[in-house]
């Protein structure tokens, strides 16, 4: 199920925004929670729970779509922001927090209808790649999308996602080819990362999301900036 969050304070524009979504093409894979404040998805998000997407109001009463996406954004670096408001006056401070698209309201259902459908459809493209693993466990699919980074040593590779680390024999030049069309890239002779889960790049060091650390090669420093800026922006 794809995770959708709706966050207004307007009981009329949620009910509105509600019967849009029951238009998507695939309304029966998706789960909506409704929130009537900012305040309410922080919480939740509090509690490890997270979303795909997020309809957010900008002008709220107590807590606003501002301060709501910005500690979202402390927790969360990859759910779709689609902020949804009455002014324009707050346009620019909602792409700092990495909005995908600011709506002005009324909304026109058409053009929200397709955004809606295109990021639904990359969800779920994204949810289906799959890593195969060969190992003296068996066999493992592992989804692209969990996969932190990818280290090797000598002929053994491992695949080190949140929650397990999963060793195999092979090629890391192999392994690279074969996954680097979907954000990932060879860092180093020994790494290969996932740009999804890049916090921080400084000097020879990137920090992922889960706070560990992989070395970054000298001589390919530029390039992976270069293509870090690139994936960023192709998001």
């Amino acid at each position: 199920m794809i995770k959708i969050a709706v966050v207004d304070d307007n009981p009329f524009d949620t009910e509105w925004i509600l019967n849009c979504i029951k238009k998507c093409e695939c309304f029966p894979e998706l789960e909506i929670t409704c929130f009537s404040d900012g305040q309410d998805l922080i919480n939740t998000y509090k509690d490890n729970k997270k979303f795909d997407i997020i309809l957010l109001d900008m002008m709220m009463e107590k807590v606003n779509g501002l301060d709501t996406a910005k500690f979202v954004r402390t927790l969360d670096t990859h759910v779709e922001i689609l902020i949804i408001t009455e002014t324009l006056e707050y346009a620019v401070e909602g792409y700092t927090v990495n909005a995908r698209r600011y709506y002005q309201k009324p909304l026109k259902q058409d053009d929200f209808l397709k955004e809606m459908n295109t990021i639904i459809s990359n969800i779920k493209n994204n949810e289906s790649l799959t890593l195969t693993i060969h190992n003296a466990q068996g066999i493992t699919r592992v989804k692209l999308n969990d996969i932190y980074y990818i280290e090797s040593l000598t002929r053994t590779i491992t695949i080190h996602t949140a929650t397990s680390q999963l060793a195999m024999t092979g090629k890391i030049s192999e392994m690279e080819e074969s996954i680097k069309e979907y954000g990932f890239m060879r860092v180093h002779k020994s790494f290969i990362v996932n740009f999804k889960y890049v916090k921080n790049i400084f000097k020879d060091i990137i920090t992922l999301d889960n706070n560990e650390t992989i070395l970054l090669s000298k001589h390919k420093s530029k390039q992976v900036h270069d293509a870090l800026m690139a994936y960023i922006q192709s998001r």
